[in-house]
């Protein structure tokens, strides 16, 4: 579990550094048991909007593309 969540970490992490607006950013983390809460975490910010939901074949690859690719 502690490794899943340091390499949860490391990917927000960089997503983050990279500017990869659309994932939530990493707050605070503690990957042991002493913590207020007793067991491992991870705490993100909250990301505004609406989930995506898609299936095999909507939206279209255009604009699945769009969402996914961001314009430098």
């Amino acid at each position: 579990m502690i490794s899943l969540l340091h390499d949860e970490i490391v990917i927000l992490q960089e997503l983050d550094a990279d500017g990869f607006r659309w994932a939530p950013k990493v707050q605070a983390s503690s990957l042991t048991l002493d913590n207020a809460v007793g067991y491992p975490l991870i705490a993100l910010s909250w990301v505004p909007g609406q989930p995506l939901l898609w299936s095999m074949d909507h939206p279209s690859r255009p604009i699945r593309n769009k969402v996914l690719v961001e314009e430098r």
